[in-house]
C-alpha cells in the first residue's frame, strides 16, 4: 500500500512538471512600471530674459518673459568708479563719481574716542540706504536710479582737490543717447563747514526738478558702542530731532512725533536733522517741501 502511494506521488510531480515545460501557455510580457514623476526636461540654454515663475495653476504656455530694457549708451561719462578727496582748513569730503555723491565728511577739529576725525556719515550701511546727495525722482524710479548709479565725469582737478587757501569746486556730470543730462556742482569755502551745491538736470527737452537727499542723519556714532565718549550717543543724550527755522522762529520736532507730519513745507532759512553735537541742514533753502 505505501509502495502504491509512493509510486503515485512520483507520479503526480512528472505529470506536472511535463505540463509545465510543454503544455502550458508562455506568460505575458510585463510591462513596464509607470513613474511617478514626469521625465525631466532638457536644460534650457543660457538666456539674459527674465521670466517670472508662472502659478501652479496656470498652464505654462501662459507664462510672460519680460525683457529687461538696455541702458542707453553714456555720452559723457568715466570709464570706472573712482573717490575724489576735497580737503579744506575744515573738513574732508570724500565723493565717489558714482551719481557724484558723499562717501565721507570727516571734521578736522574733533577726534572720536579712538583718535580720528569724526565722519557725519555713517559707514557699514546697506545699500538700499542713501548717501548725502542723492537725486530723487519720486515719479520715475527708473530715472532715479540711472541719475546714481552713473558714473560721471569729474572736474579737472585730479583726485585730491585743495580748498583750504581759496574757494574751489568740483564737477560731475553725465549725459547719455537718450537725452538724459546731470550736471552737480559742489563749492567749497576754505574757513567754515559749508558747501554750496547747484544741480541742472533735464532728460531731453524736459527740465528735471529732482530732490536732494541726505540719507541718515549725522553719523558721528563709533563702533564702539559698548564705550560711550563725547562723540558717541550715550543712554544720557537726546536722540537725533528734526530742527527748522520758520517764521522767525526754530521747531524741534521729536523723532518719535516726524510720522505725525512727514512732509514739512515752508519758508526756511534752515532745514535739518541734529543730534544734540552736531547739525546737517539745508541754508537759506527759499520756499520748500
Amino acid at each position: 500500500m505505501e509502495r502504491r502511494v509512493f509510486i503515485a506521488i512520483v507520479l503526480s510531480f512528472l505529470v506536472l512538471y511535463f505540463y509545465q515545460t510543454y503544455m502550458a501557455p508562455p506568460p505575458p510580457s510585463p510591462k513596464p512600471a509607470a513613474s511617478s514623476s514626469a521625465p525631466a526636461a532638457p536644460a534650457a540654454a543660457p538666456s539674459n530674459n527674465i521670466a517670472p515663475a508662472a502659478p501652479s495653476s496656470a498652464p505654462q504656455s501662459s507664462a510672460v518673459v519680460s525683457t529687461r530694457s538696455p541702458e542707453p549708451q553714456a555720452v559723457v561719462s568715466d570709464t570706472a568708479e573712482h573717490e575724489i578727496s576735497v580737503e579744506t582748513a575744515k573738513v574732508t569730503a570724500v565723493f565717489t563719481n558714482r551719481g557724484g555723491r558723499l562717501l565721507h565728511w570727516r571734521l578736522k577739529d574733533y577726534r572720536d574716542n579712538r583718535g580720528e576725525p569724526v565722519d557725519l556719515v555713517p559707514s557699514g550701511l546697506p545699500e538700499s540706504e542713501a548717501l548725502p546727495f542723492t537725486l530723487r525722482l519720486a515719479d520715475d524710479p527708473n530715472l532715479t536710479s540711472r541719475l546714481n548709479d552713473a558714473l560721471y565725469r569729474v572736474s579737472d582737478g585730479g583726485a585730491r582737490i585743495d580748498a583750504t587757501r581759496s574757494s574751489a569746486s568740483v564737477t560731475f556730470e553725465f549725459e547719455d543717447a537718450a537725452g538724459l543730462h546731470v550736471r552737480k556742482e559742489f563749492r567749497f569755502d576754505p574757513a567754515n563747514y559749508v558747501v554750496a551745491l547747484s544741480v541742472d538736470a533735464k532728460n531731453g527737452d524736459r527740465t528735471l526738478n529732482p530732490s536732494v537727499a541726505w540719507g541718515p542723519g549725522p553719523g558721528d556714532v563709533t563702533p564702539s558702542a559698548a564705550n560711550p565718549s563725547f562723540f558717541n550717543r550715550g543712554g544720557s543724550l537726546p536722540p537725533p530731532e528734526l530742527i527748522l527755522h520758520r517764521a522767525g522762529k526754530v521747531e524741534r520736532i521729536a523723532i518719535n512725533r516726524i510720522g505725525e507730519q512727514p512732509i514739512q513745507e515752508g519758508q526756511f532759512r534752515f532745514a535739518g536733522v541734529d543730534d544734540h553735537y552736531f547739525m546737517v541742514a539745508a541754508v537759506n533753502p527759499g520756499q520748500s517741501r
